[in-house]
């Protein structure tokens, strides 16, 4: 199973006020995406890369600035070993369309997903200060 699902329209660009807070170092982030397994299915999970695109007039731009969280890395420990969340440390844009493309090792078989999602789009402006004071 995959969030945000394959297709899927108006998703809040930003994750921000969840408590437990996985990523307590940051006010705001991208809407996570993540990636669950069934463990009845499947004993082994391995993911072995995770991108995302912000797909731009036939353009795909790769999202730099992720992090992802594991059953190692999650900082309340709260995640299994077959479930993943991947964030962009930076909200996404309003009315953008964005692909993720993952690669798992499923009880030792390589399996690509690869799927593409929408964010809402935005109803008024977005305005970002600047910290240029003299």
């Amino acid at each position: 199973m995959v969030w945000p699902p394959p297709d899927a329209t108006d998703v809040t660009p930003a994750f921000f006020i969840e408590e437990p807070d996985p990523l307590p170092d940051l006010a705001i982030a991208g809407n996570p995406i993540s990636i669950q397994v069934n463990p009845a299915y499947v004993d082994e999970v391995a993911l072995t890369r995770i991108a995302l695109f912000r797909l731009r007039d036939g353009t795909r731009e790769r999202i730099e600035a992720t992090r992802l969280l594991d059953k190692e890395s999650d900082p309340h420990q709260l995640l299994s070993s077959h479930e993943f969340a991947f964030f962009s440390l930076q909200r996404l844009d309003w009315g953008a369309t964005y692909e993720v493309v993952a690669e798992l090792s499923l009880d030792g078989k390589p399996e690509r997903l690869v799927w593409q999602f929408s964010t809402r789009s935005g109803a008024a402006r977005v305005e970002t200060a600047a910290a240029d004071w003299q």
